[in-house]
């Protein structure tokens, strides 16, 4: 049995190569624009809670500053 130089017999180093090129030839890849789709609606409940926030933070502070003044 020929070794490689990784101390794998030589089948084995060539069958886990042929391995990894079909898994890259075949793999689903992800591009940026297919991640900007998918985040698109978690981006826009973001921005809302963000306002929410907001308006309560606000209505909170016009609270406590009636409450002094």
């Amino acid at each position: 049995m020929i070794e490689s130089g990784g101390g794998l017999p030589e089948a084995q180093a060539e069958a886990i190569s042929e391995a990894i090129k079909n898994a890259s030839e075949t793999g689903d890849t992800v591009s940026k624009k297919d991640l900007q789709i998918e985040l698109a609606p978690i981006r826009t409940d973001l921005t809302l809670m963000k306002w929410m926030l907001g308006l309560i933070v606000a209505g909170v502070a016009a609270l406590v500053l009636k409450s002094f003044f």
